[in-house]
């Protein structure tokens, strides 16, 4: 898999060839578009294929076969309300396991520059409270991600922790601590890709206990197994 993004900034890119993964979920919206021939969705109990066009709902569980193909994934995270804009535009708001399948046509008007330019959009962020966006930032933006608690965000934010855990899995959808071992993920593959750190350096620095934590982890919410961003054989770092 190339990456082309996969960092703070909240809008991941990948392509590839030939994937596929164990069953996972992860707190991003994921669009996935092939560029040639198609891929099969799964969850339990439904599997949807033939499929050139789709996007998956945060924090639902699937399992993702390209065998044969090229797909591009764009994964997008809470917090910009692009879901929202994505269920609109496709209207698509009706839909059962948080899979929806589309069209190839719409991937003409919707592609990684038109969700970039949504995710940027600050009508969109309207929908949730400055509290909980303010969270997200300190959260993306915290040099020591390892070690941030709860109780620090709760301060910084004026609410208290069960109040701010409450509303975070309201407005986000998934639990706060969730989103947080999800951001820990994304540091400890930037520092494996752009500082060549080896797989218990990444982790340790971004605050797992060790790899096997670590692992569990990146396996649970990506679907595929770490060893390969340091291997490079299925991530490797891309300049594009």
């Amino acid at each position: 898999m190339t990456v082309h993004q996969f960092n703070q900034e909240g809008v991941s890119v990948f392509t590839e060839s030939n994937l596929v993964t164990a069953l996972h979920a992860h707190p991003a919206l994921e669009v996935i578009i092939a560029k040639a021939g198609d891929f099969t969705l799964k969850t339990v109990g439904q599997s949807l294929e033939n499929i050139q066009f789709g996007f998956i709902e945060p924090n639902c569980q699937h399992l993702l076969q390209a065998e044969n193909s090229t797909i591009e994934i764009i994964m997008i995270e809470p917090g910009f309300g692009v879901l929202q804009q994505l269920l609109q535009f496709t209207d698509q708001s009706d839909c059962t396991g948080g899979i929806h399948t589309l069209d190839s046509d719409y991937t003409s008007v919707i592609n990684r520059e038109t969700l970039s330019i949504w995710s940027t959009d600050p009508l969109l962020l309207k929908i949730y409270d400055d509290r909980i966006l303010q969270c997200i930032h300190l959260i993306k933006t915290n040099q020591q991600l390892k070690s941030l608690t709860l109780n620090e965000l709760a301060k910084s934010v004026f609410l208290s922790p069960d109040r701010l855990s409450h509303l975070f899995k309201e407005q986000i959808g998934i639990p706060l601590q969730k989103y947080i071992i999800w951001n820990r993920l994304k540091v400890a593959v930037e520092l494996i890709l752009d500082q060549q750190l080896n797989l218990t350096q990444a982790a340790h620095t971004a605050g797992f206990y060790d790899t096997a934590h670590f692992s569990k982890h990146f396996k649970e919410m990506l679907g595929i197994k770490p060893s390969a961003v340091y291997n490079s054989s299925i991530i490797q770092g891309s300049s594009q």
